[in-house]
């Protein structure tokens, strides 16, 4: 009889799934690198993972420039806690960077809006590498912590009291929700505009804010007793856009409306200074002596028919938005300086940085970067199709970033590298941005009706 030899699989079979686990770990794994951030990750190929989306634009976080920007929550003065991503949400929202393809590691396809899943995607993946290397960072932050709801209306502008004790914001229901940033109480003004509330400014080293209205008036108040108006300024003749006060001659107001007229106010003595005016016919401006021999209060140069801004600090010049460009006034003797152009729309918004040398000009598709010294152009940036520009704002810690509002993304500029991050924050149009440089906190104001607090 013959004897047949046989060997038990089992053990051959254990033998070589052990071999192929140990050569396959020592394959390298490929490398991703973040464009924005540097960061590197390893690949972890786990397709048949669930894929899992963001809960809500709140949990957002991000980066810039090599530096974390991370976004945290407070609704309505409660706290909310978002902690760090575990491993397998990370592995998830890598494996979401696979589906979207090479141009989500760019922030090129948020601007282009080509394919894929547009900035959702791209958000989803920063919020990733951001909060891989969130502990890590010792540069550049940017986070929501406070968040509240000023009414059911939209709101169109907001402002810092000097102190920071009060934050200002008002809109479309016609009065100014004032914010104790001391206690999160709210306070509002008695109704009393007629229409749209169009700009809020508070008085330096003051309680007293000023407002103006799509009705043609200007009132004053005081947030340590907003329940009636100090004063009211009923002289314009058409809207009034936008008022400010002189940084340093702090009984100065000036006041814009839709007409390109500028006055000049004294709110301690309630009188009227001087106004200043543009007179155009097809968009050519008059330079006549005659015309000025009529009429001694009128300058024949470009006014202003949106914001209107004084220098910080030492607030030797006047910045006025009209219509294509950006008029430059000497504050004191009202005389033109000269004119910023080359915006192909009308110009609604416009920022100084902290030291008063650079000024932002925006239009709805287009930022540009001025030199006050010279007058020109040193840089600029275009708005992608999602996400208008609609205000903007230097970050009080850091003139190199220009915080932008959108249709409801924030867009971090570091204007140096001109690089730039979006940041999904408020569900409409972000209306309007404020900071405060005592503390570093920047104010958004959309017309969701919310506004928030970022540092």
């Amino acid at each position: 009889m013959e004897m047949v030899l046989s060997v038990h699989p089992t053990p051959l079979r254990l033998f070589l799934f052990c071999f192929y686990i140990l050569y396959n770990s020592l394959l390298p794994l490929p490398i991703f690198t973040s464009k924005l951030t540097n960061i590197p990750f390893r690949l972890c190929h786990q397709n048949d993972r669930k894929r899992q989306q963001p809960s809500s634009p709140e949990a957002a976080n991000s980066t810039i420039g090599g530096n974390n920007v991370e976004k945290g929550m407070m609704m309505d003065g409660i706290n909310g806690t978002q902690g760090l991503a575990s491993s397998s949400n990370l592995l998830e929202n890598i494996e979401q960077y696979e589906q979207v393809g090479n141009k989500g590691d760019n922030i090129e396809s948020f601007q282009s809006g080509d394919g894929g899943d547009g900035g959702k995607a791209y958000g989803t993946i920063n919020q990733t590498l951001a909060n891989q290397n969130i502990e890590a960072s010792k540069g550049f932050t940017f986070t929501e912590f406070k968040c509240i709801r000023m009414t059911n209306s939209k709101v169109t502008c907001c402002d810092f009291s000097s102190d920071e004790k009060f934050l200002a914001s008002a809109g479309d229901d016609k009065k100014v929700v004032l914010w104790n940033m001391d206690t999160l109480k709210t306070e509002n003004t008695p109704e009393e505009h007629k229409s749209v509330i169009s700009d809020v400014r508070f008085r330096p080293n003051s309680s007293v804010f000023v407002t103006s209205c799509i009705d043609n008036c200007v009132r004053l108040w005081d947030a340590a007793n907003p329940r009636y108006c100090l004063e009211e300024y009923s002289v314009h003749s058409s809207a009034v856009m936008s008022v400010d006060f002189h940084p340093k001659q702090t009984d100065l107001l000036c006041v814009s409306d839709s007409k390109n007229e500028i006055q000049y106010w004294n709110i301690t003595t309630s009188s009227f200074i001087n106004s200043f005016k543009v007179v155009q016919i097809n968009t050519t401006i008059i330079s006549s002596l005659n015309i000025l021999s009529c009429l001694p209060n009128v300058l024949l140069f470009q006014g202003g028919n949106a914001k209107v801004r004084f220098q910080p600090g030492v607030g030797q010049v006047l910045a006025a938005a009209y219509d294509n460009g950006v008029s430059i006034f000497d504050a004191e003797t009202s005389t033109h300086i000269y004119s910023l152009q080359g915006h192909p729309e009308a110009v609604s918004y416009i920022c100084w940085d902290a030291n008063g040398k650079t000024l932002a000009s925006m239009s709805p598709n287009l930022v540009k970067i001025w030199s006050l010294n010279s007058g020109e152009c040193v840089r600029e940036y275009s708005s992608s199709s999602e996400n208008q520009f609609h205000s903007c704002v230097f970050h009080p810690k850091n003139s190199t970033i220009l915080v932008i509002g959108g249709n409801s993304y924030l867009e971090l500029w570091n204007i140096d590298k001109n690089r730039t991050l979006p940041i999904l924050a408020h569900k409409d149009i972000i209306s309007s941005l404020v900071h405060s440089p005592v503390t570093g906190i920047v104010a958004s104001a959309s017309h969701d009706g919310f506004v928030k607090l970022w540092k």
